[in-house]
């Protein structure tokens, strides 16, 4: 299951891409959401690691784009906490504090607060080893979402700085709403000339089950510092697990579906009809994507080809 999804509680795989990655020094800390079931057996066995869980009181629940909602203490076990683990204790708890500060002011307009987001945003980038490109292109990305959802809540008339709220306790969705992961993903793909099938980071479970060995979207699916991160990551596992490398280089080049709210998901397979693709999912469901416009234009949804390389 996905880290953070809240269904069951996600075992502890100590051999993790995300765990190797720290042991290598490719990163500092590794960011992820618990179950609240979750935190205790977490912590414990990482400890054996010498890596620290640093988790937040509160817990969120993930809304329309990815934007995270705190819960109310009666929520029952509803919603996720976020998480930090790091070899550094001190280092950890900052990283997660600096999460939480984004949080309360993510969709802020105001210059200063934004500006301070995005600053967060590089720091903590650099904390997790993402590329300082592919952190550039989310935080342009993250610009013009807060930007659109200041226009969208300014023409239904309300206060840009606080939650929008209708008269059933909802929050009205803009239809056009992407997300920043989405645009992110939606621009990655119309810059790309090559679909590397190494860069094919979409959501995931823990592990060699993902569909990439990477934990950040790439500024473009041809990226040449992702693709060295992710090679650095495929070879250490070479190494160290041939079972678990085999399984997850075989699993790489698969199609991947990408529907207008910028959530991804794996194909079954994929064809080419025209200038349109025919995409199967599992549970037999069929979908018919556009072909992606060169040159390329940001859209939604859209069909990433990585099982063409």
């Amino acid at each position: 299951m996905q880290p953070g999804s809240g269904a069951a509680t996600p075992q502890v795989d100590a051999a993790c891409v995300e765990a190797r990655g720290l042991a290598l020094g490719l990163r500092r800390a590794w960011r992820l959401r618990l179950p609240s079931s979750a935190l205790k057996p977490w912590r414990t066995a990482w400890r054996r690691s010498d890596l620290h869980l640093c988790a937040s009181q509160a817990r969120f629940q993930v809304a329309q784009g990815g934007r995270l909602r705190a819960l109310a203490d009666g929520a029952g076990e509803a919603g996720v906490h976020l998480v930090v683990l790091s070899p550094d204790r001190e280092f950890g708890r900052a990283c997660l504090a600096e999460e939480l500060r984004n949080v309360t002011r993510g969709a802020a307009t105001d210059r200063g607060q934004l500006y301070a987001t995005l600053e967060t945003h590089r720091r903590l980038g650099f904390a997790y080893g993402y590329p300082a490109c592919c952190v550039d292109a989310f935080c342009d990305a993250h610009v013009e979402t807060v930007l659109r959802r200041h226009v969208w809540r300014s023409a239904l008339g309300h206060d840009t700085n606080t939650a929008v709220v209708s008269d059933d306790g909802h929050e009205p969705e803009d239809p056009v709403d992407w997300g920043d992961n989405g645009l992110a993903i939606a621009r990655a793909a119309a810059r790309t000339d090559h679909f590397d099938p190494r860069l094919a980071a979409i959501p995931g479970a823990l592990g060699a089950s993902a569909a990439s060995t990477l934990r950040h979207l790439p500024c473009r699916f041809d990226c040449t510092a992702s693709r060295d991160l992710a090679e650095a990551l495929l070879a250490d596992l070479a190494l160290t697990d041939g079972r678990r490398h085999r399984r997850l280089r075989g699993g790489l080049a698969r199609p991947v579906w990408v529907d207008t709210r910028g959530h991804a998901h794996i194909a079954t397979s994929a064809h080419l009809s025209g200038d349109r693709w025919h995409v199967v999912l599992p549970r037999a469901r069929h979908v018919d994507v556009a072909c992606q416009p060169r040159p390329g234009r940001p859209q939604l949804p859209l069909l990433l080809p990585f099982h063409e390389a």
